[in-house]
C-alpha cells in the first residue's frame, strides 16, 4: 500500500520514520510536513494513496473541514488522526468527517498500535474488494434503556426471515450483557461475535459457526457473557463484519445499546433505516428528543431514521398524538401493549410473532416488516375447514 504520513513537526517526523521502520509489509511511504500548520491536501494525489496519517497536539476544526471535503467523497486514502487527547463528541467529530482510527499521542510504546491499524486497512481493503454486499443493514436502538428495541428487532428479524423468507443475520452490539439471544431461544450458547469479529481472515463459515440458527432463515450472533470480551472490538471490526456477512444474508440487523460510542456509531452510519424505539412517557420522549437531535447533527437523511412507539395505550402513557406534539415530528410505527404476552414470550424464548401471529402486538410488529421489504404479509391464518382436517 501507498501510505503518506503528513506531520506536525519534524521531530514527529522522525518519530514516524522510526515507526514504520517496523512494518514489513512492503508498503511505500511518503514523508510530508505540514505548511503553517495546515494540511493542504490539494498537494497531493490522494487517489493513488491509501492511507494518510496525519497529527495534531489536539483536535483542530480546520483540520476536520480538511479531511472532510475530501474524505467523504472518496474510497480514498483512510485517515489515522494521531493526537493527544479528544473528548466524546470531538471523536463524533472525527467520525463524521471520515476518519478511519484516532490514535493516541505520544506513541512511545504504543507504536504497535499505528502499525496494527494499518494492517486493518489492509485487511479491510482486501475484504472490501473480495465481497460483493446484498444484504440490507437494519439498526433498533432505544432512547433510553427498557423502550423495547431488543424485542422489536428480535421479532422483526424473525418475521423477515419466516414470513417473508429472506435470511437474516441478527448481531447483538451490547457489549455488557446483551439478551437477545433469549427472547429467540432457550439454548445455551457460548459462542459471541467477539469470538469472530477480531480474526483478520474472517470468512462466511466462521460467521455461521459463531452463530445461533433460530430457524433454516434465521441467525444470530450474541453478544460476549462478560464485558472484558469486547475490548479491542473496534468499529474498522463491524464494517469487516458486514462486508463478509452482507454476501450471505439478505437482511443484518443490529441490536444497539443505548450508548453512542464509536462502535455503535459506525453501525448506525453502515444502516439504510434506524429504528428509534421509545415509550409513550415523559422521560422517554425527552431521551428521544435528545437522540433524534444529535442524529440531526450527524446529517442523517430524515428518511433513515424512524420512530417506533411501544407499549401504545399503556396505563399512563400518552396518546401517538400528544407524543407527536411533544416530539414535534410524526411517529412512524406503533406498537400495541401487551405486557402479559411479551413477558410470555421472553421467557420460553419464542418471538411473539410466532407464538400470538394473531394479536394485535404482532400485527403491529408485522406492519413494520411490510414497510422495510415492500411485500405484503403472507397470512398464516387457517380456514375454518383447514383448521379441522389438520388436526
Amino acid at each position: 500500500m501507498k501510505i503518506t504520513i503528513l506531520a506536525s513537526s519534524n521531530d514527529v517526523l522522525e518519530q514516524l520514520k522510526a515507526v514504520f521502520q517496523k512494518n514489513v509489509g512492503g508498503d511505500e511511504f511518503t514523508y510530508l510536513q505540514r505548511s503553517n500548520h495546515l494540511l493542504e491536501l490539494d498537494r497531493m494525489d490522494l487517489d493513488s494513496i491509501n492511507i494518510l496519517v496525519v497529527d495534531s497536539k489536539q483536535v483542530e476544526p480546520a483540520d476536520l473541514k480538511a479531511i472532510a471535503d475530501v474524505a467523504l467523497n472518496r474510497m480514498k486514502p483512510a485517515v489515522f488522526y494521531l493526537c493527544e487527547s479528544y473528548s466524546e463528541k470531538q471523536l463524533i467529530d472525527l467520525m463524521r468527517a471520515g476518519i478511519s482510527e484516532v490514535i493516541h499521542l505520544p506513541l512511545n510504546g504504543g507504536s504497535q498500535a499505528l502499525l496494527d491499524a494499518v494492517e486493518r486497512i489492509r485487511q479491510r481493503h482486501g475484504v472490501v474488494a473480495a465481497y460483493k454486499t446484498r444484504a440490507k443493514v437494519l439498526s433498533f436502538i432505544s432512547s433510553k434503556g427498557g423502550a423495547g428495541a431488543t424485542f422489536v428487532a428480535s421479532n422483526v428479524g424473525y418475521a423477515l426471515a419466516e414470513t417473508i423468507g429472506k435470511k437474516v443475520l441478527l448481531i447483538d452490539l451490547h457489549t455488557q450483557y446483551g439478551d437477545a439471544a433469549f427472547h429467540l431461544s432457550n439454548i445455551p450458547s457460548n459462542s459471541s461475535i467477539s469470538d469472530v469479529v477480531k480474526e483478520p481472515y474472517l470468512d462466511s463459515m466462521m460467521i455461521v459457526s459463531a452463530s445461533i440458527r433460530i430457524t433454516n432463515n434465521y441467525f444470530i450472533l450474541q453478544s460476549p457473557d462478560h464485558p472484558s470480551k469486547s475490548v479491542g472490538i473496534l468499529p474498522s471490526h463491524i464494517a469487516n463484519l458486514i462486508a463478509v456477512a452482507g454476501q450471505d444474508y439478505d437482511y443484518i440487523i443490529f441490536d444497539l445499546p443505548n450508548l453512542l460510542n464509536a462502535i455503535v456509531m459506525q453501525a448506525l452510519d453502515l444502516s439504510q433505516k434506524v429504528f428509534i424505539v421509545t415509550n409513550p412517557t415523559i422521560s422517554y420522549l425527552k431521551a428521544l428528543t435528545h437522540m433524534i437531535g444529535l442524529f440531526n447533527e450527524l446529517a442523517y437523511a430524515s428518511g433513515k431514521i424512524n420512530i417506533v412507539l411501544n407499549r401504545l395505550d399503556h396505563i399512563g402513557g400518552l396518546n401517538q398524538k400528544k407524543v407527536e406534539e411533544v416530539i414535534t415530528r410524526p411517529v412512524q410505527f406503533t406498537i400495541a401493549e401487551d405486557g402479559a404476552r411479551a413477558v410470555e414470550s421472553i421467557s420460553i424464548g419464542t418471538p411473539i410473532v410466532k407464538l400470538y401471529p394473531d394479536e394485535a402486538i404482532s400485527q403491529s410488529i408485522q406492519a413494520i416488516v411490510a414497510s422495510i421489504c415492500g411485500e405484503k404479509m403472507k397470512s398464516e391464518k387457517k380456514s375454518f375447514l383447514t383448521s379441522i382436517f389438520s388436526q
